[in-house]
């Protein structure tokens, strides 16, 4: 199994990534720097450079013991081994060919030697002891990053800050000493309060299955849709086939969606037409146009809610006992609920989403990525398997290029929260003390002893945690019913 991983890896090099590098060759006003897990490699006596073919060449040596391998070298053969493991590889210099455990593959760019010093491709060394390379033309830097060795407080200084970074040159500060929060976000809409009756006549009562008439306003609607762009099917636009309950009507769908099955009967399949907001949470669809295929299953007719109703069902458990009072305790169960979880999520949202950001850091974005490849290959490890072949198993995926590929949204979310929660930790003067983290552990952990999470974490890691609730605390505690 280990084989064909590094079999795999090494059969990328020269493909994509030489792509990139060839371009960033002619930069010569920034300095070609390599980083292993957080850290620059020092170079004493020869530097990384591009060769003609855009392949970022390195002394070996470095690269590999950075990466916890060791390099064998033969000089009656001109071949050098790196091993770490039971990972395996050999090159010669002048050889066009790479032998990975026992197998012999081409590459395109040989080994040299320079000043005594042994330069190989950085994908190959990287890859093929099974760490991954991003460039970044920005810093016109190669990030290398091995999965094991990586560590939640990587590129956090010791005060809890992102290292080398001020957020607000980034970030335009926002009213976090008071955000808005729309009514919508903690007040139960019609359609909602609808929603919730309809579901307690359903569990004190029967309902009907309306087949023979059209969809008014208000009526409970069983769909099925299937939801596309420009002809080509979007993640979760669909039911699936499984239908979901909606309020014909209602606003608790995009645009007027809801308003376009008005007037369809049951067995109808109607071409529901929209936008997505400019400002909608998932980026590859906002301000797009999509077409919904959706299908009227059949209209739910319930019983009437009277007071009778209520008396009879509900007020030895609820102690409600009109139809009043239903709806003014299902309207408060819900503020009481948004409070503790609604409003902190809008909060998540805006600042993810809303807040002006000129642009992220890629170090954020490479943190993101890095967090959840990390998580990854624990499972991974955990099960005996390969990432590549981990991922094929449990999602369907190629491997690590898709499965950060298919979350580039979600993790530049993230970076973003992150970059904003600094910034205005920043503005209003944070900072996290030994106190604050004690406060924090025994509030939550119940003991304020914190020296097993460090060492599990890093201190650097705690205290941006720590740092970043204080700031989502102070902005939850300052908020604005509008």
């Amino acid at each position: 199994m280990m084989k064909k991983r590094v079999v795999a890896l090494v059969l990328c090099i020269g493909m994509a990534f030489a792509g990139v590098m060839s371009v960033q060759a002619s930069n010569t006003t920034k300095t070609l720097q390599i980083v292993v897990n957080g850290e620059t490699i020092v170079f004493p006596d020869a530097s990384p450079f591009m060769d003609e073919n855009g392949r970022v060449q390195v002394p070996v040596r470095f690269v590999a013991e950075a990466l916890n391998a060791t390099v064998g070298w033969y000089s009656s053969t001109q071949t050098f081994t790196v091993e770490r493991g039971q990972i395996s590889a050999s090159l010669t210099i002048g050889s066009n060919e790479i032998m990975v455990m026992g197998e012999v593959f081409p590459i395109d760019t040989a080994p040299i030697i320079i000043q005594s010093r042994t330069f190989v491709p950085l994908r190959f060394i990287s890859e093929a002891l099974g760490a991954d390379v991003r460039w970044s033309s920005e810093d016109f830097t190669a990030y290398i990053t091995d999965w094991s060795f990586f560590s939640l407080s990587e590129g956090i200084a010791d005060n809890g800050f992102w290292k080398g970074i001020k957020a607000l040159d980034y970030v335009e500060i926002f009213n976090y000493k008071a955000l808005p929060v729309p009514s919508e976000v903690y007040n139960l809409s019609d359609e909602g309060l609808q929603l919730q009756i309809n579901k307690i006549l359903a569990d004190y009562s029967s309902y009907e299955q309306v087949l023979d008439r059209a969809v008014a306003a208000g009526d409970m609607v069983n769909i099925d849709y299937v939801g596309s762009i420009d002809g080509v099917e979007f993640e979760g636009g669909s039911t699936r086939g499984l239908g979901t309950d909606v309020v014909a009507g209602g606003k608790d769908y995009i645009d007027d969606f809801l308003d376009q099955i008005i007037g369809h009967k049951p067995g109808e399949t109607v071409n529901v037409e929209v936008t997505f907001p400019n400002n909608y949470h998932v980026e590859d669809l906002m301000g797009k146009d999509a077409l919904f295929i959706t299908k009227i299953n059949y209209i739910s007719e319930y019983p009437k809610l009277t007071d009778k109703f209520v008396l009879d069902n509900l007020s030895n458990i609820y102690g409600w006992t009109t139809a009043d009072e239903l709806k003014d305790g299902l309207r408060s169960e819900f503020h009481d609920i948004a409070i503790q979880n609604a409003i902190p999520e809008y909060i998540f949202n805006y600042l993810s989403y809303e807040v002006p950001v000129k642009s992220v850091p890629d170090q954020l974005i490479r943190y993101q990525e890095q967090v959840m490849m990390s998580n990854v290959k624990e499972y991974a490890d955990y099960y005996n398997m390969g990432l590549d072949e981990f991922l094929m198993m449990s999602e369907g995926i190629s491997g690590v290029e898709e499965l950060i590929q298919i979350n580039r949204d979600k993790n530049l979310a993230m970076a973003t929260n992150s970059l904003v929660l600094q910034a205005v930790a920043e503005d209003a003067g944070f900072s996290v003390s030994e106190e604050d983290l004690k406060k924090y552990f025994t509030e939550f952990v119940g003991t304020s002893d914190y020296s097993e999470f460090e060492m599990l974490y890093g201190l650097p890691y705690l205290k941006q945690f720590v740092l970043h609730k204080k700031v989502h605390d102070y902005i939850l505690e300052n908020i604005v019913l509008s």
